[in-house]
């Protein structure tokens, strides 16, 4: 059996490198049955943190099986040898970090307070409090474009 550093995302869900959305999902939920960490409460230690991580590497893959832009990139690293996605690498985020309208998001659910006081505090002209907040998205969502543009205009107004 191969070790999950040796696992691509489509055998690690036990599915056909063409597969449906929908067998990708029934792929996951069978893995998820079978390597999910409450299975394994009663185990030692060193099991349960196995455990945890075959789960992460599966949510991983099926995040990126389902999302049809992230699976395009993944299949063409795949081809080249790559067993795991990496965004960064392929210049690709999970979400944008505007909407159309202009209005700045971020994935990261950690993140997200600090935005709204980031953008709060611009709304009220506290530089300081801004910046402080926007750092704070930062640490949480590094790849967010749109912070760091935020970041650089705050740094024109003198707050480095």
């Amino acid at each position: 059996m191969k070790s999950l550093d040796e696992l691509d995302y489509y055998e690690l869900l036990g599915v056909e490198r063409g597969a449906s959305a929908d067998r990708v999902r029934d792929g996951f939920h069978r893995f998820a049955q079978s390597h999910h960490p409450d299975r394994h409460t009663h185990s030692a230690l060193d099991v349960r943190l196995e455990a945890q991580k075959w789960i992460r590497r599966g949510t991983e893959a099926y995040r990126v099986l389902m999302n049809p832009d992230q699976r395009r990139a993944y299949d063409g690293g795949l081809s080249a040898g790559r067993l795991r996605f990496d965004p960064a690498v392929r210049g690709m985020t999970s979400r944008p970090s505007m909407t159309p309208d202009g209005v700045i998001t971020t994935a990261s659910a950690r993140a997200r307070p600090f935005l709204q006081k980031a953008l709060d505090a611009m709304t009220r002209q506290d530089w300081a409090s801004a910046k402080l907040n926007f750092q704070f998205v930062i640490q949480y969502d590094p790849d967010n474009d749109a912070v760091k543009l935020k970041l650089e205009e705050l740094a024109t107004r003198g707050l480095r």
